[in-house]
């Protein structure tokens, strides 16, 4: 089990953080379900920083 002592991802103040992984998938459909390619490319975008976060937290964790 990884125990971090603090949050090793930085938080961008300027933006809403979304409360569940949900309430965000709902966000980018909500806000570009009229535009197909939009909306693909929002949900791309997404878990392309959720691989991004995962890979950071799994090197912060090697470094412990």
């Amino acid at each position: 089990m990884i125990k971090l002592q603090t949050n090793p991802l930085p938080k961008q103040p300027m933006f809403y953080t979304n409360k569940s992984f949900r309430e965000l998938e709902q966000f980018i459909d909500d806000t570009y379900s009229g535009d197909p390619q939009m909306l693909a490319a929002a949900f791309q975008v997404m878990m392309f920083t959720l691989n991004t976060c995962h890979h950071i937290v799994n090197e912060l964790s090697k470094e412990s």
